[in-house]
């Protein structure tokens, strides 16, 4: 039983500080925690991660099976080797400057898995907007680059998998580096499975070409598709 976080590079960058917490738990016949054990365990990451806020602590998942639950946190600062809950002292697995390898052997979702959880706030928020994602709608993906060849590469090979060529951008940073800039535009729905697909397929392809995925945006359809 894994659950993982998706965490940018940058973010990575960041939390270089690996901090462990082995809970002990009473494994039902398929050696996982029963529904009640999932909820105690679940309110204890989250009593977790407000205790260790002070160190710049993210939660990034667990791992749980044969009646132990891992749960992991990235932070800033090197995390204490106990920390207080009400009253029960809890003991961390710190380890300074451990970096991203344990994350990485444990918890690291695939390419899809990845865009799935990158996603989700995007789908929360057009379900409340009143969104059926069954529909389908053009949807704009934004890609960089450090050159304006490399651009053009990644323009004729996301072409060629049956994108729309949108606008382009150039526009400078503090250093004076200029980024190259592209919109692309696909038709599809947004069930979360399958915008997942596509966007690991654009960030695959604008990483081939030393680029990256920007983000993607559409209309929020409720129930034609927009320009009906």
């Amino acid at each position: 039983m894994i659950v993982a976080v998706a965490v940018p590079a940058v973010v990575r960058q960041l939390h270089p500080h690996l901090g462990l917490i082995r809970t002990e738990y009473e494994p039902v016949r398929n050696g996982f925690p029963s529904h009640p054990e999932v909820v105690r365990l679940q309110q204890l990451e989250a009593d977790l991660a407000d205790a260790l806020q002070t160190y710049g602590a993210i939660f990034v998942g667990h791992v749980a099976g044969g009646g132990v639950w891992v749960t992991a946190f990235y932070s800033h600062s090197l995390l204490p080797a106990e920390v207080t809950l009400g009253k029960s002292t809890t003991r961390v697995e710190a380890t300074a400057g451990e970096g991203w390898e344990w994350y990485e052997q444990h918890l690291a979702p695939n390419e899809v898995e990845y865009e799935l959880s990158h996603n989700r706030p995007t789908h929360v928020m057009l379900a409340e907007q009143g969104d059926v994602a069954s529909i389908e709608r053009p949807v704009d993906f934004n890609a960089f680059f450090p050159t304006r060849e490399l651009r053009a590469a990644f323009q004729a090979d996301i072409e060629a998998h049956g994108f729309q060529l949108g606008e382009e951008h150039e526009w400078e940073d503090d250093a004076q580096a200029t980024t190259f800039g592209c919109e692309v535009q696909l038709t599809t729905s947004l069930e979360p499975g399958t915008i997942a697909e596509i966007c690991a397929k654009v960030r695959g392809i604008s990483s081939r070409h030393s680029g990256e995925l920007d983000g993607w945006g559409t209309e929020v359809c409720k129930d034609t598709p927009p320009g009906t």
